[in-house]
C-alpha cells in the first residue's frame, strides 16, 4: 500500500493537500477550542457534581455540557467516575459483610 502511495503523483498530491488543510484547520478557533477542551468541566468538577457539592451555577453548566452539548470526552469521564464510585461502594459493602460475619464469631 505504501509503495502505491509513493508511486502515484495523484495520491501524493492529494495527501499533501490533506496535510495542508489539516494544518490550517488546526489553527481555527473552533478546532483549538475542541482540542484544548476549553469548555469542558474538570475531573474535579465532575467528582464534585457526583457528590452534589457544586455551586448551583456550575452544576447547571455541567448538566448543560453533558445533556445538551453531549461532549463525548466528558461523558466518558463521568462514566469512569461513576464506575470508580461503584467499585468503591462494592468494596465497602464486602468489607462490612466480612466484618459482620466475623464479629458474630468473635463474641463466642
Amino acid at each position: 500500500m505504501e509503495g502505491l502511495i509513493q508511486s502515484s503523483d495523484l495520491i501524493q498530491s492529494r495527501l499533501n493537500e490533506l496535510r495542508t488543510a489539516q494544518t490550517c484547520d488546526s489553527l481555527t478557533l473552533a478546532s483549538i477550542w475542541r482540542t484544548e477542551r476549553l469548555s469542558c468541566p474538570s475531573r474535579a468538577d465532575w467528582s464534585a457534581f457526583l457528590v452534589g457539592v457544586l455551586p448551583p451555577e456550575i452544576r447547571d453548566y455541567v448538566i448543560f455540557h453533558q445533556q445538551v452539548v453531549g461532549c463525548r470526552l466528558c461523558t466518558a469521564n463521568l462514566a469512569d467516575l461513576r464506575f470508580a464510585e461503584h467499585l468503591q461502594l462494592e468494596s465497602l459493602r464486602r468489607r462490612e459483610r466480612f466484618f459482620n460475619s466475623s464479629a458474630g464469631r468473635l463474641g463466642q
